[in-house]
């Protein structure tokens, strides 16, 4: 095993890179394998194509989370360590997201610890800091930090403005975003009560082939923006002759797909249950002069239960981008109904992903399965499969 490039040394303690000690093509190869003996018993199914690697394989991600934690006195924000969840490594460097990762994670954590703020204790439930919250554009010179807390304490918003400002990052970015959250739920995962942008803007942007996007604090967008251009066009090379069709997106999140395929599409329904998102999918459709996408702000399996009269035999292509979780059975009974012709299916969990394949052989035969490693050294894999219909 020859080490890649780089090897953070957090390396084999953080649990947010297990593969960085192999050199690129081997951690291809390896995902290449796990995926062709995890999709073997699936019945008359293709060859899975060899995975397309990600154009950049360093500071790739536009988004990280990292922890606010204690050891012994002295405060650390970092990320969870790998065989123990509960605990929480100070992290200095992180080559999946970004080279100003270090200097932003160190002006936080000395401003924190000047002031002599306490972190959030998952056992009892007391103290303030929770998350920080960093997005970095990868094609504009945006950066946004966000201090998620407790409603424990206040927020010394002028001081650290102040603080952050003030900072010089690399590669021309430069902080135009600072934001308070405030979440007092038991759980693991930032859920956002309220908050507050307290200086600059609401959102960032990226700028993918062509396409303009807005994304806001919270809402979901791919975090690898460098393979989205190859993704985007490989799905185009499989939509011949529809110019004169209509499309479905399903959990279209900021419309990034939906912007696409309206340039390929004579209409385009999109479907995204989070009303933010719904709200940015407009100003995204208007930043880029399409007006031939309807966007609902809905829950899934209910759009598709109003919809059945409008859609069924006259939607052309349905493209599915899941939760984790994948879908329900009611949800895949549901697009069965109104008949595509098509159907692109996308996961980054292929366990859920060949459940769900394995519902849809009754109608669909699988044409291909594509992989795209959306996540270099970790061992995480997109996977797209293209469903015609019998």
């Amino acid at each position: 095993m020859s080490p890649t490039k780089f090897v953070c040394k957090h390396f084999g303690v953080c649990g947010g890179c297990r593969f960085q000690n192999l050199e690129y093509p081997e951690q291809l190869e390896k995902k290449q394998k796990f995926l062709e003996n995890l999709f073997s018993p699936l019945k008359n199914s293709p060859e899975i194509s060899p995975i397309v690697p990600s154009p950049k394989i360093y500071f790739y991600r536009n988004k990280m989370e990292f922890s606010f934690a204690q050891e012994a006195s002295r405060l650390i924000c970092g990320l969870h360590t790998r065989f123990n969840r509960r605990r929480v490594i100070d992290i200095e460097e992180c080559f999946l997201f970004s080279e100003n990762a270090p200097s932003v994670l160190e002006r936080v954590k000395d401003f924190f610890r000047k002031e002599r703020v306490s972190s959030y204790n998952t056992f009892s439930h007391s103290g303030f800091l929770r998350y920080l919250v960093l997005r970095e554009s990868k094609t504009k010179n945006d950066f946004m930090v966000n201090i998620v807390t407790t409603s424990e304490s206040s927020l010394d918003e002028e001081a650290f403005k102040s603080a952050l400002i003030s900072l010089r990052l690399k590669g021309k970015k430069r902080i135009t975003s600072l934001v308070w959250t405030i979440s007092d739920k038991f759980s693991d995962a930032v859920v956002p009560e309220k908050f507050e942008v307290f200086y600059g803007q609401d959102y960032l942007e990226e700028e993918i082939k062509g396409f303009k996007f807005r994304i806001p604090v919270f809402s979901f967008f791919q975090v690898n923006p460098f393979i989205l251009e190859v993704f985007f066009e490989f799905i185009k090379t499989h939509l011949e002759d529809s110019k004169e069709r209509t499309a479905l997106d399903l959990f279209s999140g900021v419309g990034s797909l939906s912007l696409f395929l309206a340039r390929e599409f004579s209409f385009v329904w999109a479907v995204e249950q989070d009303e933010l998102a719904v709200k940015t999918s407009l100003v995204n459709a208007s930043l880029n002069n399409i007006n031939n996408v309807s966007f609902l702000n809905s829950d899934v399996k209910k759009a598709l239960f109003l919809n059945l009269n409008l859609w069924r035999e006259k939607i052309f292509l349905v493209f599915i981008n899941p939760p984790r979780a994948g879908l329900s059975k009611k949800i895949i009974k549901r697009i069965k109904n109104i008949v595509p012709e098509k159907i692109i299916y996308s996961s980054c969990n292929p366990k859920s992903f060949i459940v769900d394949l394995q519902n849809f052989l009754d109608c669909y035969r699988i044409k291909l399965i594509q992989p795209f490693d959306f996540f270099p050294h970790t061992p995480h894999i997109e996977v797209l499969a293209l469903l015609e219909r019998r």
